[in-house]
């Protein structure tokens, strides 16, 4: 779930610039960084930010 989660958020992001996503998320481009190296995961509310931000869905649909 999580691989599939970065994978997601990583394909959201696509060629736009982690500070400006950052920025249309509310959360710090460090963050951000984090989570997509895998450093960190982030919270319920980090990933509904970066949802809001990016306008996708980015928590993985069980199917």
């Amino acid at each position: 779930m999580a691989r599939r989660f970065a994978q997601n958020l990583r394909q959201a992001v696509g060629s736009r610039s982690i500070r400006s996503v950052a920025e249309a998320s509310g959360v710090t481009h460090t963050t951000l960084l984090s989570v997509l190296a895998g450093q960190v995961w982030p919270d319920l509310e980090t990933i509904a930010k970066l949802e809001r931000g990016l306008g996708v869905s980015l928590w993985p649909r069980h199917s």
